[in-house]
Formats: C-alpha cells, sequence, structure tokens
C-alpha cells in the first residue's frame, strides 16, 4: 500500500510540473504575439499604414486587454490623424492601467489643448512634468498652453526649460519668438524665429518676414 502510495505522489508531482511547464511556455508564447503585433503595429505607423496599424493593434487587445502600451499606440494612430475624441477612451483606460507613466498624460494634454480645454490641459500636463521633469515638450506643451492664458512671463518662464533640456527644439524657439513678440520685444522675437528657421520651421519665415528687419 505505502508503495501505492508513493508511486501515486511521484506521478501526481510529475504531471504537475508538466502543467507548470505547459504554462509558462504557454504564457511565453503569448507575450511574443502581443510583442509582435506592437512590433507590426509601430512600422506600420511609420509607414502611415494606420488602418492596419489599428486592425493589428485590435487584435493584440484581444490577447490582453490589460496593456496599457496597446491602448496608447491606438491612441498615438488615432491622434495622428486628428481624431481626438476616438483616442481619448484609450488613453483614460491606459492611466487607470498605468497611472506612473507620463506620456499618458502629455498625450491626454496634448488632446485637451488641441480642444481647447487649456484648463484641463494645464492640470495634466503638470502630473507629466511630477512624474518626469525632464522632458523639453512637456514644459514645450505648458508654455503653449499658458499663452493661451496671456501670462507672458510663466509662458517664457516653461519654453527656457524647454529649450534648456533640448537646445534643438525648433518648435520652442518658435513659441518663445511669438510670446516675445507679445511682449513687445521684436529683437527677441526675431532672434527666436530666426532660430526656428534654422532648426527646420518654415512658417517662422513669415513671421520674419512680417516682423523682422533683414
Amino acid at each position: 500500500m505505502n508503495n501505492f502510495f508513493a508511486k501515486f505522489y511521484f506521478l501526481l508531482r510529475f504531471a504537475l510540473t508538466l502543467c507548470g511547464i505547459s504554462a509558462f511556455l504557454i504564457g511565453k508564447l503569448y507575450s511574443q504575439s502581443v510583442e509582435t503585433y506592437l512590433e507590426t503595429a509601430k512600422k506600420q505607423m511609420a509607414e502611415a499604414k494606420y488602418e492596419e496599424a489599428i486592425l493589428v493593434l485590435n487584435k493584440a487587445e484581444a490577447l490582453d486587454k490589460k496593456n496599457p502600451e496597446i491602448l496608447a499606440t491606438r491612441a498615438s494612430i488615432r491622434i495622428e490623424q486628428g481624431a481626438y475624441k476616438e483616442a481619448m477612451p484609450d488613453l483614460k483606460k491606459a492611466v487607470r492601467l498605468d497611472d506612473q507613466n507620463p506620456e499618458y498624460f502629455y498625450m491626454i494634454a496634448t488632446i485637451e489643448d488641441s480642444l481647447g480645454r487649456h484648463k484641463q490641459a494645464f492640470e495634466t500636463i503638470a502630473k507629466a512634468i511630477v512624474l518626469n521633469p525632464n522632458v523639453a515638450k512637456y514644459f514645450l506643451l505648458r508654455g503653449h498652453i499658458i499663452y493661451t492664458f496671456k501670462a507672458w512671463q510663466q509662458a517664457i518662464t516653461n519654453l527656457n526649460l524647454a529649450i534648456q533640456l533640448d537646445p534643438e527644439s525648433a518648435p520652442s524657439y518658435y513659441w518663445r519668438g511669438i510670446v516675445r513678440f507679445e511682449m513687445v520685444d521684436s529683437y527677441g522675437a526675431c532672434k527666436d524665429w530666426k532660430k526656428a528657421k534654422e532648426l527646420g520651421i518654415e512658417k517662422a519665415q513669415v513671421k520674419i518676414d512680417k516682423h523682422c528687419d533683414s
């Protein structure tokens, strides 16, 4: 009888070990499938194949409904398409799943700013900055938002920080030029617009032609 139980116990442990290995392999394959879908979608997005990328991300979401990266990637495609309202539900869900990723707050603030919800955008971008105060585009966005409040000096402060973090940030120079012009600092504005043009902002030339000496 003791021999029977010993064999039974051995077989039971062997079966459980096999189950554990199977579960591990299934989990690994499952994870690889989601990652493969994400990589494929990002490549399609880079090629402006937006709808194909959305379909791939939908397949990824069917495998993992609690993956914030899938949601944020799909939202970024909608933002690229200008479909802001369609992007927002994915981003809000992404934040619920991971409230420590500053990029999600930045994306939400970008949408809010684009939709004219500047007070909400101001509060949202502040969350991104608290999580990571070393990203130039966060201060650029906050500078632009504050510009809509006509708080010129505060806008300048944020745009200065954006430029300190990224001296090659062409949009930061462009917007600082606009704020400086509002502050009746034509010299500073023109200097910034010329720098923005040098860094690739073609529309800065319009400002230069209109307001600056050659």
